[in-house]
């Protein structure tokens, strides 16, 4: 459980560094709640900081309190490959439920509404360039493939005008799904996140040039990542071939990590 690791209390990392396999590294919790970005682009936000040595082999590896319980399941270093003392664990709290998924039907499954967005608000000058306008909170939905979940509901992309020089004109702007508010991409992926595939979701957006408040119901789809890659998956070619896989080696996470640490308060 990871829900009660408090800053300072002894963490304790097991993995295979460098092929050194049953090693076992000592340190403390040194900060809560960070954010790091997977080499795929996800956020993945309530990371634990530890100054226990995390190396290449350490990741997917148990961390441990001083009782010898799972606390977290290591993942990541800012050493680019060697230990610099700022070392990064997925909360054991966070990670069930994937266990559970992958045990279940061996990929893990997220909710979508399968459209793609800006990843972050624009600046004013990204803004006058791209010739979208800037908004201030919400995500600005840029495509809305056929056959996906928004696609059903009626959910409107930003339009290019097919004129020589026209600007974008804005589709719709999610600014809350349920009773969840939406004022960044990353309370969107946050959001989606507390959802399953097949539920039917409110989702709030303002429209057009005028931010006509509309609000849509959408069934969301399932993003289906598989855990097996072809030699060890035992359950057969038809079942590889569904969902969308994600061969990312761990080993590969270290280097793209840009952590974002809270404020002091």
């Amino acid at each position: 459980k990871s829900g009660t690791t408090r800053v300072g209390q002894f963490s304790y990392a097991i993995g295979n560094p460098f092929g050194q396999d049953h090693t076992l590294t000592s340190g403390v919790i040194s900060g809560m709640n960070r954010q790091i970005t997977s080499p795929t682009g996800r956020k993945i936000n309530g990371v634990i900081q530890t100054d226990a040595a995390i190396n290449p082999g350490n990741s997917g590896g148990p961390l441990l309190d001083r009782a010898g319980r799972v606390i977290g399941i290591n993942t990541a270093s800012l050493g680019a490959g060697v230990s610099a003392g700022v070392g990064f664990a997925i909360p054991i709290d966070a990670a069930r439920g994937v266990v559970e998924q992958l045990i279940e039907f061996g990929q893990v499954q997220r909710a979508i509404l399968g459209i793609s967005y800006l990843e972050r608000l624009p600046t004013a000058l990204e803004a006058e360039k791209s010739g979208i306008p800037r908004i201030e909170k919400g995500v600005v939905v840029l495509e809305v493939p056929p056959n996906s979940p928004g696609a059903a509901a009626g959910l409107k992309a930003v339009y290019r005008p097919p004129e020589k020089g026209a600007r974008p004109v804005l589709g719709d702007v999610i600014v809350g799904i349920d009773k969840y508010d939406i004022n960044s991409p990353a309370d969107l992926s946050e959001t989606l996140a507390k959802f399953k595939p097949g539920e039917l979701v409110a989702v709030r957006t303002l429209r057009g040039p005028e931010a006509a408040p509309t609000e849509l119901k959408i069934k969301l789809g399932a993003f289906k990542g598989s855990s097996f890659t072809k030699l060890e998956n035992e359950r057969g070619e038809e079942f590889t071939k569904d969902g969308t896989p994600l061969n990312v080696p761990l080993g590969e996470i270290a280097p793209a990590i840009q952590p974002k640490l809270p404020s002091a308060q």
